[in-house]
Formats: C-alpha cells, sequence, structure tokens
C-alpha cells in the first residue's frame, strides 16, 4: 500500500476542453503527482501525490500555462 495525498485547487482561466487538457499535462509533469482530475465547469482539481508536493511547484507549473490557481483549503 502506498499513502497518497490529495490536495484540492480552483484554477482559473479555463474555458473549453483543450484548456483542460492543457492544465491536466501541467499537473502532470511536477514529480510525485499519482494523478489529477479537473472539472472543466467549476474549475476545480483533485491532485492525488504519492509524496507531499510545495505548493509552488503545482502553481509554477499551472500558471506557466496560463492559468491561475488556488490552492482550496
Amino acid at each position: 500500500d502506498r499513502n497518497v495525498i490529495v490536495t484540492h485547487w480552483q484554477v482559473i482561466g479555463m474555458q473549453w476542453e483543450s484548456c483542460r487538457s492543457a492544465a491536466i499535462r501541467s499537473f502532470q509533469k511536477v514529480n510525485g503527482v499519482l494523478s489529477v482530475n479537473v472539472d472543466l465547469e467549476t474549475g476545480q482539481a483533485d491532485i492525488i501525490a504519492t509524496v507531499p508536493i510545495e505548493d509552488d511547484a503545482i502553481i509554477q507549473a499551472v500558471e506557466s500555462t496560463g492559468f491561475q490557481i488556488y490552492k482550496m483549503i
């Protein structure tokens, strides 16, 4: 069994399926991300990771794609 860490994020600026796909790819580039689910309508992204990931790593990866992102509590 592997321990997993789930974090929830709000992605701002997605309008199309291609935007959602770009956001997913940006999350997947971050080391430790096991899987990601991004809801286009709400902008919510749920990240499942195998190790703790610095928030800044997620933020930089997604913002480099042109979206704004905030961690949800």
